[in-house]
């Protein structure tokens, strides 16, 4: 810790808002959500395509 802020917790506590804003935004939970389910669908997008390209492979090369 520099040693003026190390001054400064002598005399008094340090505050920091460390929620960048987020606490001001009205529906947090239900944009969370929206962004948590986009991902998931993605995701699963992605694995259903790395398993046919797994399937095709394997049907191309013979294994």
């Amino acid at each position: 810790m520099h040693p003026l802020l190390f001054s400064i917790t002598q005399v008094k506590p340090i505050w920091a808002d460390l929620d960048s804003g987020m606490d001001c935004l009205p529906d947090i939970a239900n944009i969370t959500t929206c962004i948590r389910l986009s991902l998931n669908k993605k995701g699963e997008l992605l694995r259903a395509i790395a398993k046919d390209n797994t399937a095709d492979f394997k049907i191309t090369n013979g294994l």
